[in-house]
């Protein structure tokens, strides 16, 4: 089988011999997109077909987002299927004209064979050319019109009360969509929804925790990560969190683990811990983290893209039984556990006829296998055992550790060693978010959180930004980088910086966001419409220039930006990016007004444009006690937005000093201000003081 990369070269072949090119969508750590490579691509028919009738060009949807996202639109408005493998065929001058996801090799379940749909399609080209182009010209017609844009005005538009109601209105749909029952929002599969977690914590916070409407927010949050942290889900052994469950109580998972997921959910567990106080969701963010770190972290720093459901030295037929590696057998699992076996399969519901109710994968046999989940508490054990839960619990984790050792000896999961820039900037938030954790900090004192994220940041620097065009780039793989970034890799690493820099208060991370987001303007900005594109405007070779409109598996990209320029807004004074954060809104407000659900975090945006960009200004010695104190008040995420701004006076930045008003002539230090556009509060000197002025 002979493969074509997307470029220039194998796109001029098509061109040059007027023939359709087939393009394969998928990325590494995708069990079915593995199964087809297997089944299909390694056949020589197949391949002897593709070779001889089309380009056949392979794309990782992980390096080429934009590239996944136009072609999956095509194949949902035409076959209302989506997913991957994502099979889909183009004229020569790149419009899709049939589609697809996974195709068999051979018939089965009425679905047509992988190599009677190449004949058919060949067939299709070769003998009614003109009327396939056509099709093609007015499914893409229709795809342009479908995601028309409309200008945007120079008025910047008040959206106080737009913004409450796409509150209010995305407020109720999650309550309603939510199960009590199980935690997490819909039926299944079931994902995380790490987004629509991170928009109620902030229901609660402006709600307030002592309020109904703020507790039942919080309720929905703890209820969400307490059942996917008590569900199969969730590695209780190794930690991190799998995609996603095929199942509505969490115990049926798909088994692939993704970065950009360790890294959400991780923010998701410090804030919950900070609003609710429960011990449980630092350690399992704890846990969290030590996986991240263990399986995924570059040995300079940076961070993997993923592990995938099926090891590295995967057959074909082992294909058919996806995440081995973290299935038990019931004796093999009594064994391991010794004389705490009878409490063990109490405890994760282990049974000796297998506990999986259900597979998404039909060939997938399951029976007499099991998976972890938390079928009961550490308490309830204890009563039926007549022990002590502390004596259980210290069991327990001699048992996780023995079961973690015997695991290790499997064939491991096949890990993507990308280092993408986008979810290395949620990681890197991620990260800097724990670091100010005092809980987290004293669970992992071997660990330096921040100094992880500056790691990570430094890798970024070093291998994906260069600094003379001002470029960054996407993917960096063994010493390769390919592909310049793309709109959402500007956005989460800006955002990751901003965290990082809220973290450490180090002004180089300040600086280089602040870099970042001007070039991103410059690369991706709609200038009639508002908004960011997915793509640079100048790339020939996007046939439909998208915007995310959407906040799915990651926060959209404008999702991102928006809230990046209110928060550089005011933490530099600069009106243009707080004008440029509001037409942002503008340009998605058809979307959060009508369905808000659909963007959570672009209602965070939103809600940022409306807190006044307050700024906390601190002078101080950052390494004295009084000063860190205020720190720790200003950063308290449970009250309005706000940002953190640190000035050292006996180590002052010229250029951030030159962006900040000067202290009122005092020898009192350290002291704070709190400002917004209307104006700038007295100095305060002490935490106490700092706190009264944040919460009246």
């Amino acid at each position: 089988m002979f493969w074509r990369e997307w470029n220039e070269a194998a796109l001029a072949e098509a061109r040059d011999h007027n023939v359709p090119l087939f393009v394969s969508v998928g990325y590494s750590s995708c069990h079915w997109c593995r199964v087809m490579g297997h089944e299909s691509f390694r056949d020589e028919g197949v391949a002897r077909r593709l070779n001889s009738d089309f380009v056949a060009i392979i794309v990782d949807r992980e390096e080429r987002p934009d590239l996944d996202r136009i072609y999956m639109n095509y194949v949902q408005a035409v076959t209302g299927r989506s997913g991957w493998p994502l099979s889909v065929w183009l004229t020569p001058d790149l419009k899709p004209f049939f589609g697809g996801t996974f195709f068999p090799r051979k018939p089965r379940d009425k679905q047509s064979g992988f190599c009677e749909v190449l004949d058919s399609v060949a067939a299709g080209w070769q003998q009614d050319r003109t009327k396939t182009e056509a099709e093609a010209e007015r499914i893409l017609h229709n795809l342009q019109e479908a995601h028309q844009t409309h200008p945007v005005g120079d008025a910047l538009p008040d959206l106080t009360e737009p913004g409450g109601d796409a509150f209010e209105s995305a407020y109720t749909y999650f309550f309603e969509n939510h199960d009590a029952q199980f935690g997490g929002f819909g039926g299944a599969p079931k994902f995380p929804r790490p987004q629509t977690i991170g928009f109620l914590i902030r229901c609660a916070a402006l709600q307030g925790l002592e309020s109904a409407p703020g507790r039942e927010a919080l309720a929905m949050v703890t209820k969400s990560l307490e059942g996917m942290s008590r569900g199969a889900i969730h590695d209780h052994i190794g930690g991190g969190f799998h995609r996603y469950a095929g199942d509505d109580g969490w115990r049926v998972p798909n088994f692939e683990k993704m970065l950009y997921d360790q890294a959400q959910i991780a923010v998701n567990l410090v804030d919950a811990y900070q609003f609710s106080q429960d011990e449980r969701f630092a350690g399992i963010a704890s846990h969290l983290f030590a996986y991240v770190v263990r399986e995924l972290r570059h040995p300079e720093g940076g961070f993997w893209a993923g592990q995938g459901a099926d090891s590295a030295s995967s057959s074909a037929a082992e294909l058919s039984q996806p995440g081995a590696f973290y299935r038990w057998d019931y004796r093999e699992l009594l064994e391991l556990s010794g004389d705490a076996g009878e409490e063990i399969t109490q405890l994760f519901g282990v049974l000796p006829e297998g506990n999986l109710p259900s597979s998404p994968h039909p060939s997938d046999d399951r029976q007499g296998l099991n998976v972890l989940y938390q079928a009961e508490s550490i308490q309830a054990v204890a009563r039926r055992q007549e022990t002590d839960p502390a004596e259980l619990a210290t069991r327990l984790d001699r048992v996780l550790a023995k079961l973690r050792s015997d695991r290790l000896r499997r064939p491991a999961p096949s890990r993507d060693e990308k280092v993408v820039a986008a979810w290395n900037g949620l990681m890197i938030a991620g990260l800097a978010r724990a670091s100010t954790s005092e809980a987290l900090a004293l669970r992992d004192a071997s660990e330096d959180h921040a100094a992880l994220a500056e790691s990570a940041a430094s890798f970024l620097r070093q291998h994906l930004w260069e600094a003379d065009s001002s470029t960054l780039y996407r993917v960096w793989h063994k010493g390769k980088r390919s592909g310049p970034g793309l709109a959402e890799d500007y956005a989460s690493l800006v955002y990751g910086l901003l965290e990082l820099y809220d973290a450490t208060v180090s002004v180089e991370w300040l600086r280089w966001a602040d870099e970042l987001q001007s070039r991103m303007d410059e690369l991706f900005w709609d200038e009639r419409a508002g908004g960011y594109f997915q793509t640079r405007r100048t790339d020939a070779s996007i046939v439909l220039h998208l915007k995310d409109d959407h906040d799915g598996g990651e926060p959209s990209a404008n999702s991102l930006a928006a809230t990046n320029q209110f928060r550089l807004a005011a933490l530099l004074q600069d009106e243009r990016r707080y004008s440029r954060g509001l037409k942002t809104l503008q340009a998605f407000r058809h979307v959060w007004e009508k369905t808000p659900w659909v963007m959570p975090t672009m209602l965070e945006a939103v809600e940022w444009s409306l807190s006044e960009s307050r700024r906390v200004t601190i002078w101080g010695n950052p390494r004295h006690q009084d000063c860190q104190s205020m720190m720790a008040v200003a950063r308290d995420r449970r009250g309005p937005r706000r940002v953190t701004v640190l000035i050292d006076p006996d180590n002052p930045d010229a250029w951030l000093v030159s962006k900040i008003p000067q202290p009122v002539e005092t020898v009192l230090l350290p002291q704070a201000t709190v400002c917004s556009r209307a104006g700038s509060s007295p100095p305060v000197t002490s935490a106490t003081n700092l706190r009264l002025l944040l919460n009246p």
